[in-house]
């Protein structure tokens, strides 16, 4: 949905609109100012500080909220401090790309990543490098192509995100190909 939505807006920029609509839809990276820039740092170096010192804590709550509530972890307060920071980071990305695309810069490095590891680290800190990668290469293509930074960052992820799928299937179908072989050769013996 938000690929496709961000191919829009490369469409839409063709033709006149709403400019303060399309500021807030849409944001523009590349009008921060350096307060924002340092309000941005801030409130990230908070919500990272704040995911590595509740790290465990966090982990059992999302995955096992009983056996978290058995072990004494505040699952009630954790949680609406987790809501806490995903509301701060979105708030802070809206400037930059836009109310609609920081949904799915969030969402898609972790849906990416999440075809190939299964530890919530890896996960965790993979995701959020794919995307810095992601959205300084947008950077990039976005002043080359003359398209909106934001847009251009959701496209790239879409398409990763695409190709992610496309690996990760290819590389299931030979796992179980390989897997079938083997159950072959063990029930002809």
């Amino acid at each position: 949905y938000t690929t496709a939505f961000a191919g829009g807006l490369v469409l839409m920029e063709r033709i006149p609109h709403a400019g303060e609509l399309e500021h807030w839809l849409l944001g523009n990276i590349l009008t921060l100012r350096p307060a924002d820039l340092w309000i941005t740092y801030g409130v990230s170096a908070l919500i990272v500080m704040t995911l590595i010192l509740q790290r465990r804590s966090l982990i059992l709550m999302l995955f096992q909220m009983d056996i978290a509530k058995s072990m004494g972890v505040p699952v009630r307060s954790l949680n609406y401090v987790l809501m806490l920071l995903i509301v701060l980071g979105l708030v802070t990305s809206l400037q930059a790309v836009g109310a609609i695309l920081s949904v799915a810069l969030y969402i898609t490095p972790t849906a990416i990543l999440m075809q190939f590891v299964r530890s919530p680290r890896q996960l965790m800190w993979g995701s959020g490098c794919l995307g810095a990668v992601t959205s300084c290469v947008a950077v990039i293509l976005g002043g080359w192509w003359d398209v909106r930074t934001g847009t251009m960052i959701i496209l790239l992820l879409g398409v990763e995100f695409v190709l992610a799928l496309f690996i990760s299937g290819v590389h299931s179908g030979v796992r179980n190909l390989r897997h079938g072989r083997r159950e072959q050769g063990h029930s002809s013996s």
